[in-house]
């Protein structure tokens, strides 16, 4: 965990969440973590299901980023493996995150950085432009007046 900060990771990923969590339940736990001041990024990758594809659930991952590599670093040695026996209300905040028994692993995730998240979510909004991309499918973002879903690319 030590080398993460120094390599620069900011980005962690929170793994094996369960379908229904939603950006606002993250960030509510990442304020009972005492961290959704020092994220800049919350991204709960969406998975549309049903005949239509009218409803989308959450695809068992989320991802943050945090505006330091300290932050991320810290996140992940305290609460890098979160199991069913929680000691602390923290522990059992993350724990309403998680899909089943097994608890939640947070680790670096493959991107790194606000930058090239939001540039990966770009590319995938191009590939598949005539998608409904909701607020619901979208990162969000912290701003001086709140966490707002990213902006669209204007070619979409």
């Amino acid at each position: 965990v030590e080398d993460w900060a120094s390599e620069g990771c900011t980005t962690v990923m929170i793994k094996h969440v369960h379908k229904g969590l939603t950006v606002q339940t993250v960030l509510e736990v990442l304020a009972t973590m005492g961290v959704v001041e020092d994220a800049d990024f919350v991204y709960v990758p969406g998975v549309r299901v049903g005949e239509k594809k009218e409803c989308h659930y959450a695809a068992g991952f989320v991802v943050v980023n945090f505006k330091s590599s300290d932050t991320a670093a810290d996140v992940m040695k305290r609460y890098g493996v979160v199991t069913p026996d929680p000691v602390g209300h923290v522990h059992k905040a993350l724990l309403a995150l998680a899909k089943d028994a097994r608890g939640l692993t947070i680790t670096p995730a493959r991107t790194q950085g606000i930058e090239n998240n939001l540039q990966e979510f770009r590319n995938k909004v191009l590939r598949k432009p005539t998608a409904e991309w909701g607020c619901g499918l979208r990162p969000w973002l912290a701003t001086s007046s709140g966490w707002k879903p990213a902006p669209l690319p204007d070619s979409c």
